[in-house]
């Protein structure tokens, strides 16, 4: 694992990087809601390591988790089953999971496999900023 950077976003909300491999998360907290950013190949190995994230998450989040996976290349059946759990794990919490910039063929596996009616998909983070708030504040 790396940590690329740790970076102030706005009022001081830091924004950490970290790389494991061929996947790369980007994940920021903000007052209410946060922001976890996926790109690269998320499956095997990679999924796994995505549990400890979340697990993260869970800890911290008092709204909505703002997923983009504008760089996500892969996706596979693992990481499908991680997003559904963690999707009950978080809505236990009162919390919800939104997907964003959702990449084309990542859609397409989405609605073939019907998750797109379980999960909530916007277009942008910032249409989702707009409909719940911001991500980072």
């Amino acid at each position: 694992m790396a940590i690329r950077s740790c970076l102030p976003y706005n009022k001081g909300m830091a924004v950490m990087d970290l790389i494991f491999g061929d996947v790369h998360y980007t994940l920021g907290f903000g007052n209410k809601n946060a922001f976890l950013g996926i790109a690269g190949n998320l499956c095997g190995k990679n999924a796994e390591r995505l549990r400890h994230a979340f697990a993260k998450i869970a800890q911290r989040l008092k709204g909505r988790l703002f997923v983009s996976l504008d760089g996500l290349k892969t996706l596979d059946s693992l990481a499908i089953a991680l997003f559904l759990q963690q999707k009950k794990v978080l809505a236990a919490l009162n919390c919800e999971i939104v997907l964003v910039d959702v990449p084309e063929p990542i859609l397409l596996i989405l609605n073939k496999t019907d998750l797109n009616s379980v999960f909530e998909i916007l277009p942008t983070r910032q249409e989702a900023e707009l409909k719940y708030g911001y991500a980072l504040n």
